[in-house]
C-alpha cells in the first residue's frame, strides 16, 4: 500500500512532468468527443435515432451513421495529442527544466485541435462541424432555439461536467497572461487569479443552465399548466444550488491566505459548505433520477412509506412495471436501470472524499483532480444514455420501439409529418458529411 508521502512526492515529481497540466486538458475534451461517439453508437446499436431527437437528419440514405464520423473526428484528434506527447516526451526526457522551456508543443497541439475543428474548407465533415460550433455559440451565452432545444440542452449539460476542466483552463491562462515568465507546462500554480477567479469560471457552465431553464420557464408559464412551467424554475433551483458551493468553497481559500483576518472562522465555513454539497448532490441526484430519466424511485419510496403506515393491504391501483423504473423502457435488463442509479449516486457524492482525514488530501492532489474530472466525465456519460433513453420512449409510441408494459400508439400520419418537419429544418449546407458533437 502506498503512503501518503510517495504518492504526494509521485504527484509532485512525475506527474507534472510527464504528463502536464495542458495536455490532461486536452485529452480531457478529447475524450468528451469519443465519449460521444460510443453513446451515439449504442443508441444506432439499440434502435435509438439520436439524429431524429436532435433534429439533425443524414441527406442521403446509404450514408454512413453519425457516430462513424464522431469516430473519425476523434480519432484526428487523439492522433494530434498522441503525437504531441511523443515528441514532448523526446524533447525533454523527464527534465524539469527542459519541461517548462518546451510549453510550445501543447500549444501547437491545442491548436491544431481548434484548427480541425473551424476549418473553413469544404472537406472534413463541415456541415457537422458547422453545426456543433453554432450550437456551441448559441449555447454558451445561455441560449436555448426553440426546434433545436433538446440538443441544446444535452450540450449545456455536457459542459457543466466540464466545469472544472474549464477551472484548469482558467489557471493556465492566468499563469500564461498574468504570471509571466511561469510556463504553462510546470506545476500550476493553483493560486494564480485569487481566491475567486476559479471558482467564477467554474460558476459559469450552472449559469448558462440557469438562464436556459429560466427561458423556458418564460417561454410557456401562460400555455401550460403551472405545474408544467414551474418544473422548470425548479430545474432552475437545482443549478442555482451549485452557486452557495462554489461561493464558501471559495471563502474556504480566502480564509487560507488570510487567516484569522477574516468574518467566519474555518470550522463555521466547512460546515456550511458541508450544508450546501450536501443539499446540491442530494438535489441533483433526485432530479437526475426523477425527472431526466423520469423513473419512480423516489414515488415508490414515498409512496411505501406512507401506505406502510396506513395499511398492509396490496394497492389494486399498484405499478405493473418493475420496482423503481417506468412502465416504457427501451434497456430490457432492468439491472441496467439499478446499477447505473447505484453509480450515480456515488459519482454525485465524490466530494465526500474530503471528509476522510486520510483521502482529504487527494483532492489537492493533481492527479487526484484530473480522476475527478474523469469521473464527472464518465457521469455525464452514463446520464446521457437514460436521458436520451427518456426522450426516446416519451416521444416515440410505435410499437417495437421501446420495451412497454402497457399498450400505446399514435396514429402514423402525425409521426410522418413530424419527421417532414424535422427534415426541413435542416438548411445548413446541402454539401459535405454530417456530424454532431453533443
Amino acid at each position: 500500500m502506498l503512503s501518503e508521502e510517495a504518492i504526494v512526492s509521485f504527484d509532485h515529481n512525475t506527474l507534472s512532468i510527464y504528463f502536464p497540466l495542458p495536455f490532461r486538458i486536452i485529452l480531457l475534451f478529447i475524450l468528451g468527443f469519443w465519449l460521444c461517439a460510443f453513446n451515439f453508437h449504442y443508441f444506432h446499436i439499440v434502435g435509438i435515432d439520436i439524429g431524429r431527437l436532435i433534429r439533425y437528419t443524414r441527406h442521403v440514405p446509404p450514408e454512413a451513421p453519425l457516430y462513424s464520423d464522431i469516430y473519425k473526428v476523434a480519432g484526428v484528434l487523439s492522433a494530434l495529442w498522441g503525437a504531441g506527447m511523443v515528441v514532448f516526451w523526446k524533447i525533454t526526457q523527464g527534465s524539469a527544466e527542459l519541461v517548462e522551456s518546451w510549453e510550445v508543443v501543447p500549444l501547437t497541439v491545442a491548436l491544431g485541435c481548434v484548427g480541425v475543428m473551424i476549418w473553413p474548407g469544404n472537406v472534413w465533415h463541415r456541415r457537422g462541424r458547422g453545426r456543433f460550433l453554432r450550437m456551441l455559440r448559441r449555447t454558451l451565452i445561455g441560449g436555448l432555439d426553440t426546434d433545436l432545444r433538446f440538443a441544446d440542452i444535452l450540450l449545456a449539460d455536457v459542459i457543466t461536467s466540464y466545469a472544472k476542466v474549464l477551472g484548469d483552463t482558467y489557471i493556465l491562462i492566468c499563469m500564461s497572461v498574468v504570471a509571466r515568465g511561469h510556463a504553462i507546462t510546470a506545476r500550476p500554480d493553483r493560486q494564480c487569479g485569487g481566491s475567486w477567479g476559479v471558482p467564477l469560471v467554474m460558476a459559469f457552465p450552472s449559469l448558462i443552465r440557469l438562464r436556459q431553464c429560466l427561458t423556458e420557464y418564460f417561454r410557456v408559464r401562460n400555455k401550460v399548466p403551472k405545474k408544467e412551467s414551474h418544473a422548470h424554475l425548479w430545474n432552475a433551483g437545482k443549478y442555482a444550488s451549485a452557486f452557495p458551493v462554489i461561493f464558501f468553497s471559495a471563502l474556504q481559500r480566502e480564509w487560507d491566505a488570510v487567516g484569522s483576518q477574516h468574518w467566519l472562522t474555518k470550522e463555521g465555513i466547512g460546515k456550511i459548505w458541508l450544508l450546501c454539497v450536501f443539499i446540491h448532490s442530494s438535489y441533483s441526484f433526485f432530479w437526475d433520477v426523477t425527472k431526466d430519466w423520469d423513473l419512480t424511485l423516489f414515488t415508490h419510496l414515498f409512496s411505501s412509506s406512507s401506505s406502510s403506515s396506513s395499511s398492509t393491504t396490496t394497492s389494486p391501483d399498484a405499478p405493473s412495471h418493475p420496482w423503481g423504473l417506468r412502465p416504457t423502457r427501451h434497456y430490457h435488463a432492468n439491472e441496467l436501470y439499478y446499477g447505473v442509479i447505484i453509480l450515480d449516486f456515488l459519482l454525485r457524492c465524490t466530494w465526500s472524499l474530503k471528509l476522510s482525514p486520510h483521502l482529504g488530501y487527494v483532492n489537492d492532489l493533481e492527479g487526484g483532480i484530473f480522476v475527478l474530472e474523469f469521473l464527472e466525465l464518465f457521469r455525464r456519460f452514463m446520464w446521457i444514455f437514460f436521458r436520451v433513453e427518456k426522450e426516446w420512449c416519451a416521444r416515440t409510441q410505435v410499437e417495437g420501439v421501446g420495451y412497454r408494459d402497457d399498450e400505446e400508439e399514435v396514429e402514423e400520419g402525425l409521426r410522418l409529418e413530424e419527421w417532414r418537419k424535422e427534415v426541413g429544418k435542416e438548411k445548413e449546407g446541402e454539401n459535405g458529411d454530417g456530424v454532431v458533437m453533443v
